[in-house]
This record gives C-alpha cells, structure tokens and sequence, in this order.
C-alpha cells in the first residue's frame, strides 16, 4: 500500500509539473519521467495490490461460508437435528425418521404440555414414557398413587404428642393433618432448638425412635377416591390459599399434577436419559456442610483473612451420571456420631447437583436447564394467584438441587416467598419464626455468608453462641410429592436423609417479617 501512496503522489507531481511547462522539452520530459512512474516500479505495485484484494476477498468469503455451516450444524445439534419451526420442516423429518409426525402426535394428546423444550429429542423422550406411564384420568391416577405409597415414600413420621415449650405467646392446640380453615392461633407451634436437635442430631440420617418428630407445621393432602381419582378437594383448596394469604408455612401433598412428576422422575432410568452427562453447576465440599457464600470485595479480604475465613464450598460443573456415582456411595449406610457407617460419612467429600431454568425469567444462567418448566407445569407463572405462586411475574427461575445423602444446607432465611417440591427421596426441614432471628446468630451484611447461621447445628457452641439455647423451632420432612410454602425470611435448616431431588421456584416478596430482620441489621435493601 506504501507503493500505492508514492504512486498517486508522483502522478500529481507529475500532471502539476507538466502543466507549467513551457516549451516542448519540457513536456516530453515530464510525459517521459511520468511513463516511468506509471509503467514501471508502480506497475508493480498496482499488480501486488490487485492480488492482495483479490486473496482478501477469496479468504473472508470463505470465512464466512464456514462460520456459517459452523453456526448452522451448531443449531442443528441442540435443537435435536430438526428445526420445528423452519417451513420445510415436515419435508425434513421424513429424512430423519419422521420426527416431525412423532412429536407431533404427543402434542396433540397433550397440547400445552410441552411450551419450553421444543427439540425433538425431549419430544422423543416424552412420548417414550408417556408409552410407559400413560396418562388416563381415573387409570393413571391409581397407578400414581399406588407408586408414592408403595415405593416413593419408604415411611409415615409421627408428631409428638407434646405441648409447645415457648410461653411468651398464646396459642391453640391443632392436629397437623387436620388443621382448622383458619391458622390457630400461635402456629406453627414451636419447640426449643436443643431439645429438637438431640432428639435427631442432623449427622444422623436414620429416623428417630418411633418415627416421631417435632413436627408443627400444617399438611394440606389432596383427597383422592377408591379409583385413585382426585375428589371435590374445594375445602382442602380453600384452606391452602387461605394460610398463604396469612404468609404462613404450610405442607402441601399428592397434588396430582405433582404427582406426574414424581412417578415419572421415579423411574430408574428417565433422568438419566434427559441430563444424560451434560455438564452443570455442582457445589463441591469437604465435608457434607453446605454453607452459601459469595466473593468477597477486595477491601474485606485482609479482614476475613485475619478472621481466619476461607470459602466453605467449592462451584465446579459435572454431569449428572458423574454426581450420580458419587450420590449412590452414600447408600450404603446411615451417618451417626458414633461412626457406624459403611464406606461414607459426614466427613467425607459431598456434591451438591444443581439445574437452573429460566423459563419467562430474564437469562440468569449461561446454560439455563428451561425442561423444567415442562416437566414441572405446576411451577410455571400464570398471570392469577395460585397455591404454589403468589406472584409469578416476580419469579426468579426454577432452581432444582440433587443432594447426597447427608448433605446439609446451613441455617438460613430467603428474602422472597418460596415453593418447595420434593421429587425423589426425602428431606428433612428444620424452621424457625424471623423472630427468632436474634437468636441464631447470622453473618451480617458484609459477611460472604450474610443472612446464613454462624452456628454449626451438628454441633453447637453455646459458649460461643449461648443464645441460640433460647430459640424455637419446629421440623418436617418432606417426602416425595410434598410441596412446602416457605413465607418471605422464614429460617429453614435442610438435611439430605437419603439421595434426593428437590426444586424451587420463588414468587415476590412480602414485608409481613420485616421487623424481626430488620432487628438483626438486615434492612429492606436486601433483595436476594
């Protein structure tokens, strides 16, 4: 291009010359130096310049034509190998076997079922279990319920037959199975939190004696008749809103919908099908302890260093056949203090296993895991209240966590409402009123693990912590097919009792407990 420049330059020099030339040697001076300039060395130039356009075309042409074919068998990989939207779609699928037909025919007998996943893979994988468990009102009702009774939930716990212990407010006596249409005064009853954890130390996953536990909070079940079909359960709805509307806690069961989802996730092989080993977020830990954090601010990092703080947890991806392998190690037996355990414990290496959907959501994971909002339709906003959403537009995604058996969550509050299906297995929730918030010694606001309990529940100090001597709380276990409603900065405790599948979905926030946390200097700025 230099050559290019001296070219032009000396053709106007050149012309300029030539024109103030005066008499005819002059001209055929300059007209012979300017045939040199143009003939010879600039020739040379202009030919290297016409050969370089020329590759530089060629090679970007090329370019894009690959990253096109690039991008278009990228798509064609994830959305299953067919487009169900391009026109000529119909004509491709009968070159691949006639996937268009096939799912086609799924959408028809369950139109609406399918709105997040349209690839034909997952179309495929929906129409092969629909073959296996087919869904006929008053047949496959039976055959969901015979299911969770005889194979999804392995035992009944029993509430103790005992009296609350905190007498600083009236309250009403209640069955939890059978709870009156109003909350009774003083609910969810409440029980000391040392009592309640030396009844059940949270390392040991075997059931206490009797299957008893300190249970306080409400279990609103579907009715269902001989047939299996689903009864007039109007009453049983009825009271469900009524208590969401109190911003309660409370235990829905065998909602049918949610059973469709809990006998088809039962089946040995549906989840590895679906996941198959994709990569996803996993929590890694030392030990079977789960604390939140996030990064701290580089100004805070001298301070939690001296403190002696370091991340409890680390975030890695790993497929979910992979976590599978380490999940089934912990089968083999119950975590006790006493060490009577086979092959794994508390303290051996836990993986938290995660899904994220986004659904409606704006994009809150690189990779988001949108199925869900499929497999699980009672979770998907509407634009009315319903008995597991409060306010869909404020829903943050669909978060499902896979946990070992023995995984615990520590100790903490959310700041929004929360909907909380078990699918697979069982988990135990130990809850606890905002107001006891000063009693359970959080990490401030500019902690890494702020709104989480200092306190290690396993194994409490209470030298170091003796408030926490003080505090109430009440448990559940949620089994297969139980939702739990968890109200805006209630406290919630959560042990893995066996290998389980859990997932939420959260629905706004209320400012019903705002005074209780805002008393531990947690202001109404925090929206996590």
């Amino acid at each position: 291009m230099t050559g290019l420049t001296d070219y032009l330059i000396e053709r106007k020099r050149v012309k300029a010359k030539q024109k103030n030339a005066g008499n005819h040697r002059s001209r055929q001076a300059a007209e012979s130096t300017y045939d040199n300039a143009k003939y010879n060395k600039p020739h040379s130039y202009m030919h290297s310049v016409d050969i370089n356009i020329d590759v530089n075309v060629r090679t970007v042409f090329y370019i894009w034509v690959g990253s096109f074919i690039l991008v278009g068998a990228f798509a064609w990989y994830i959305t299953g190998g067919v487009s169900m939207t391009s026109s000529n779609a119909y004509e491709r699928s009968n070159r691949a076997g006639g996937a268009y037909e096939y799912t086609s025919a799924f959408a028809q007998r369950h139109p609406g079922v399918i709105q997040y996943d349209r690839t034909v893979q997952y179309r495929k994988l929906r129409e092969k279990y629909e073959a296996i468990l087919p869904d006929s009102n008053t047949v496959s009702a039976k055959r969901r319920r015979a299911f969770v009774q005889d194979t999804a939930r392995k035992r009944r716990y029993i509430p103790k037959n005992k009296q609350q212990q905190n007498y600083d407010y009236d309250y009403d006596d209640y069955d939890p199975f059978n709870c009156p249409p109003n909350p009774p005064k003083g609910y969810p009853r409440t029980y000391n939190a040392l009592e309640v954890l030396q009844n059940w130390p949270p390392d040991d996953t075997a059931p206490p004696q009797n299957n008893e536990i300190y249970q306080g909070l409400c279990v609103f079940s579907f009715q269902h008749n001989s047939d299996g079909d689903g009864e007039n359960n109007n009453d049983t709805l009825q009271k469900i809103m009524t208590y969401q509307a109190a911003e309660v806690p409370y235990v829905v069961r065998d909602d049918p919908e949610v059973l469709k989802t809990v006998e088809r996730w039962g089946q040995p092989d549906y989840l590895k099908e679906l996941l198959r080993n994709d990569e996803h977020i996993t929590e890694y830990s030392v030990n079977n302890h789960f604390m939140y954090w996030q990064k701290p601010l580089r100004k805070d990092k001298k301070k939690l260093r001296g403190e002696g703080w370091s991340p409890p947890t680390k975030k890695i991806r790993m497929g979910y056949l992979d976590w599978l392998k380490h999940a089934n190690a912990t089968v083999g037996g119950d975590f006790t203090k006493d060490g009577d355990v086979d092959v794994f414990g508390p303290d051996h290496s836990h993986w938290y296993f995660r899904l994220i959907g986004c659904g409606d959501y704006r994009s809150c994971t690189d990779k988001p895991s949108d199925f869900l909002f499929d497999e699980l339709p009672f979770f998907r906003p509407r634009n009315k209240e319903n008995i597991y959403l409060v306010n869909g537009k404020e829903q943050q995604g669909m978060h499902c966590r896979f946990g070992m058996k023995g995984v615990i969550a520590e100790n903490h509050f959310d700041a929004s409402r929360n909907s909380i299906a078990i699918l697979v297995g069982e988990r135990r929730y130990i809850l606890a009123h905002p107001r006891e918030c000063e009693n359970l010694a959080l990490y401030p606001m500019d902690h890494p693990s702020r709104r989480h309990s200092a306190i290690d529940w396993s194994n409490p100090d209470l030298m170091k912590y003796p408030q926490f001597g003080n505090a109430q709380v009440n448990e559940i276990v949620l089994q297969a097919g139980d939702v739990l409603y968890l109200p805006t900065q209630w406290f919630h405790y959560i042990v893995s009792l066996e290998l389980n599948f859990q997932c939420n979905i959260r629905s706004g926030r209320s400012e019903e407990y705002d005074y209780f946390i805002d008393k531990c200097g947690f202001g109404k700025t925090l929206h996590e």
